[in-house]
């Protein structure tokens, strides 16, 4: 490819259009009223076996990979702001996924690192850059650098948001706009 062997420059956002683009169709397709997204809990399934098939059959994600990715998550995200109902419920409110859940914004940071240190053999001198292996040790260091990041920086800082009281805004009155100050506070105004 053009880019060559620059993986790391793959995560950049002008190469990660496609989840982007995704995810702003399911915004838009979510706010239209009588538009049925129907079709997502049966595309979501399908398109994470296309999408599994692709990655084991390639030996990792390849940009026709990429797109049932995206559907998949999609599907997902979609899925969880409705709720889930049978199985997915069940699956769902399965104490380790809650768990990753909790988490998740440091996979979310911690991923791309630790596949990048993975691939180019900065971790523990493994040279794995695609594969199932590589999914699954990545994935499994992965989840043990953001539950260390859980509970080692973030859950410390959230304790402190006691600290710092938290004031709902108060509805502008009738005839008014919110950005407009209110008749009483505009005196107060330097």
């Amino acid at each position: 490819t053009w880019l060559g062997d620059n993986d790391l420059l793959g995560m950049l956002l002008p190469f990660s259009l496609v989840s982007l683009s995704v995810g702003g169709l399911l915004a838009l397709w979510d706010r239209q009223p009588g538009r049925a997204l129907a079709w997502l809990p049966v595309a979501g399934p399908v398109a994470a076996l296309v999408w599994l098939a692709i990655y084991l059959w390639e030996g990792g994600n390849t940009g026709t990979a990429l797109l049932f990715e995206a559907i998949t998550w999609m599907a997902l995200v979609h899925g969880a702001a409705r709720g889930f109902s049978g199985a997915g419920r069940t699956v769902f409110e399965w104490s380790p996924l809650r768990y990753i859940g909790r988490i998740s914004y440091g996979i979310y940071l911690y991923h791309n690192f630790v596949l990048y240190a993975l691939g180019s053999g900065r971790l523990f001198g493994l040279h794995m850059q695609q594969g199932l292996p590589a999914l699954l040790l990545g994935t499994a260091i992965t989840i043990a650098v953001a539950a260390l990041s859980w509970h080692l920086i973030e859950l410390p800082i959230n304790r402190l948001k006691r600290y710092f009281p938290f004031a709902a805004p108060v509805a502008p009155r009738e005839g008014r706009r919110a950005s407009e100050p209110s008749p009483a506070k505009a005196a107060d105004l330097p």
